[in-house]
C-alpha cells in the first residue's frame, strides 16, 4: 500500500514539474532568437550612446526590446534542455552579450564619461558638481549587476586644465577673495557697512556664476564664500572700532590739554590755597583784634597806649594821672594869653555842637603850660575815633578842622 502511494506521489510531482517547465518555456524566447536579439541589444546601446540620448534606464529598455537578452540576464535558459545546436547558439549569444557589456563598461569608464564631461565645457565648481552628478545618474546602471561583476574603475572627473572639483573650488575662492579685497580697498573703511560689503561680494560672485554651464546663479560651497565675506567684514568692523577708540582717546587728550580743563584743574588747588590763606588771615585778625592786649610805653614822662579796635591801631598819648599836681612853673601872662588864644581845651563845653558826629578826638594834643590840661591847637586837623548817629553835624567830614572835631575829654 505504501509503495503504491509513493509511486503515485512521484508521478504527480513529475507531472507538476513538467507542467511548470512547459509553461516557463512558453514565456522564454526561443534560443534560436538569442543571436539576433543580442545584436539588436548591442545596436540599441550603441545608438543611445552615440546620439547622447543615454539615460538611467537605457540598458533596461534595450534588454526589454530584445527578450532573449532579457532571458540571458535573468537566467531563464539555464533550466532548459538544449540540443547540441541550441547549446552552441546559447553559448555564442551568452559570450557575445557578456563581452559587449564588459567592453561597454570599460569604454564608458575609461573614456566616455571623461569625453562627455569635457564636452560640457565646465568652468565653475558649480557646473563641475552638476555635470558630474548628472553623468553618474545617467550611467548608474553600470554600477549594478552584471556590470558590477566586470573589471573596470571610473576615472575621476577633471576639467580641461586638469583640475578636480576641490581644486576648482579652491581657485574660485581665491579669485573671489582677491576680487572682494580689491573692491573693499576702494571703500572708505570708516563709513563702510556690511550691506556695502555684501553688494561688492555680489558683484564678485556674479563674475563667477556667469560661467556656469546652465546659466544659473549657483555656487558650489556657498558657505565658504560667506566665510570669506564675514572675514573681510570682521576686519572692517575691527578697524572701525579701533578708529573710534583712537578718536575717543584723541578727543579726551585734547580736552585734557585744553585751557578750560587746565584752569579748572588749577582752580581746585588755588581755591584750597585761598581758603587756607583767608583762614589764616582771619585767625590773625581775630587774635589781633580780640586778644585784649595793651602795650604801654613811657615817652618823655607820658604813657603811650596802643588800643586795638576794629582793625585800626590808635595811638593815644595822655598824661599820667596823678593825685598830686606838679607845681606850676613861672610863666609870663603874655605867653599864657597867646596860648589860650591859639588853643582850645579838650572838654565838652568847649566843643559842644561843633564837631559833627565825632565824639572821640584822636588828634594832636598840647599840654597847658600851667595846669597841664590837654588843649588842641586851633586849626589842627585830626581823626575821629568814633561816630555816633543823630548828630546835627553828621554830614561834615572828619578832617574838616577843629570846628568839626569833638574835643570831648577822653576820660583820662
Amino acid at each position: 500500500m505504501n509503495a503504491l502511494r509513493s509511486t503515485f506521489n512521484c508521478a504527480a510531482m513529475s507531472a507538476l514539474i513538467s507542467a511548470v517547465s512547459i509553461d516557463a518555456q512558453a514565456n522564454v524566447p526561443d534560443i534560436a532568437l538569442a543571436p539576433s536579439h543580442v545584436e539588436g541589444y548591442i545596436q540599441c546601446i550603441q545608438t543611445a550612446y552615440v546620439s547622447n540620448s543615454w539615460h538611467s534606464g537605457t540598458v533596461a529598455e534595450c534588454r526589454a526590446s530584445n527578450p532573449a537578452v532579457q532571458s540571458l540576464h535573468q537566467g531563464d535558459y539555464v533550466a532548459l534542455t538544449f540540443t547540441t545546436e541550441q547549446s552552441r547558439s546559447y553559448d555564442q549569444s551568452w559570450k557575445r552579450w557578456v563581452e559587449f557589456d564588459k567592453s561597454l563598461k570599460s569604454l564608458v569608464y575609461s573614456k566616455g564619461l571623461a569625453e562627455m564631461f569635457n564636452a560640457a565645457g565646465v568652468q565653475t565648481a558649480h557646473s563641475f558638481q552638476k555635470v558630474s552628478t548628472d553623468l553618474d545618474a545617467r550611467f548608474s546602471e553600470l554600477n549594478s549587476p552584471p556590470f558590477s561583476w566586470y573589471p573596470g574603475q571610473k576615472l575621476p572627473y577633471k576639467t580641461a586644465n586638469g583640475m578636480s572639483l576641490e581644486q576648482l573650488h579652491t581657485a574660485e575662492l581665491d579669485r573671489f577673495s582677491h576680487c572682494l579685497g580689491a573692491a573693499i580697498n576702494t571703500l572708505d573703511v570708516k563709513t563702510a557697512t556690511q550691506q556695502t560689503v555684501d553688494i561688492k561680494a555680489g558683484v564678485c560672485t556674479r563674475d563667477i556664476m556667469k560661467l556656469n554651464t546652465d546659466a544659473s546663479e549657483g555656487l558650489y560651497g556657498a558657505g565658504d564664500f560667506s566665510q570669506v565675506i564675514n572675514r573681510y567684514w570682521t576686519k572692517i568692523a575691527s578697524s572701525q572700532a579701533n578708529a573710534k577708540e583712537t578718536e575717543r582717546i584723541r578727543i579726551e587728550q585734547e580736552k585734557a590739554n585744553s585751557w578750560p580743563v587746565k584752569l579748572k584743574a588749577m582752580v581746585g588747588p588755588a581755591m584750597v590755597f585761598v581758603w587756607v590763606f583767608v583762614g589764616l588771615f582771619a585767625a590773625y585778625r581775630y587774635v589781633k583784634n580780640f586778644s585784649g592786649t595793651m602795650r604801654e610805653e613811657v615817652v618823655n614822662g607820658r604813657v603811650r597806649r596802643q588800643h586795638r579796635r576794629r582793625g585800626e591801631v590808635e595811638d593815644v598819648e595822655y598824661a599820667q594821672r596823678s593825685t598830686t599836681r606838679q607845681p606850676a612853673t613861672s610863666f609870663q601872662r603874655s605867653d599864657l594869653g597867646t596860648f589860650t588864644l591859639r588853643h582850645k581845651k579838650v572838654c565838652s563845653p568847649t566843643t559842644k555842637h561843633a564837631c559833627a558826629s565825632c565824639c572821640w578826638w584822636a588828634g594832636e594834643r598840647t599840654s597847658h603850660p600851667v595846669t597841664q590840661e590837654l588843649y588842641v591847637k586851633v586849626g589842627t586837623v585830626g581823626k575821629c575815633t568814633h561816630r555816633h548817629p543823630g548828630s546835627p553835624h553828621g554830614m561834615k567830614r572828619y578832617d574838616a578842622g577843629t570846628i568839626c572835631k569833638d574835643f570831648q575829654d577822653l576820660g583820662v
